[in-house]
């Protein structure tokens, strides 16, 4: 099970994913290095606008004049950002794109804004133990943050627990191990 947007960051209410974070300047004609934060880097090289927006803001449309990668960033050129001070205001910002250019993603695996709000269900009874509040990493393990009526749970994304993810009907249905209940108080 995999994930193109990765943990800290959540779905965008405008229907919008983030595939990257501004984390600095770079050269002198405008360029931003980003952290990628999607598991296809070559979206890049095919992406033509983009929103920048820091959190709480509404950001704005961006057009990409030119893409390459420097290390584990990649470096982007926006049209009519033409020096540093220019390129100063976007440090901060999430890269982002609409939903709709999610890349398809092998059988059983899944993008995070499809999981999250998810019903989460006991498998044999179908009892509701509640919804996917976010998606976290801990130590290269995933988990599902499950928002209870006792309190937020802590659920291994695994196959042998999540037996089943269905983001059609908005449902994942679990098998817990004995004792998860009590392990998360």
């Amino acid at each position: 099970m995999n994930s193109e947007v990765k943990p800290h960051l959540r779905p965008m209410e405008e229907k919008e994913i983030t595939v990257a974070l501004v984390r600095k300047t770079q050269g002198r004609r405008g360029e931003v290095a980003a952290e990628i934060l999607t598991d296809f880097p070559e979206r890049f090289s095919r992406m033509r606008r983009v929103r920048l927006a820091k959190t709480g803001e509404a950001g704005s449309w961006k057009e990409v004049e030119k893409v390459w990668f420097h290390k584990q960033a990649v470096i982007l050129k926006f049209t009519g950002i033409e020096t540093i001070a220019e390129a100063e205001p976007l440090v901060g910002s999430e890269v982002r794109v609409p939903q709709s250019e999610a890349l398809p993603l092998p059988v059983n695996h899944h993008y995070i804004f499809e999981l999250v709000g998810c019903r989460v269900l006991e498998d044999q009874s179908s009892r509701e133990i509640g919804r996917v509040k976010e998606f976290m990493e801990a130590g290269g393990n995933n988990l599902l943050a499950v928002e209870t009526d006792h309190g937020d749970v802590l659920v291994p994304f695994a196959e042998e627990i999540c037996c089943s993810v269905d983001t059609e009907r908005r449902e994942i249905r679990v098998r817990l191990p004995e004792g998860l209940f009590e392990l998360n108080r």
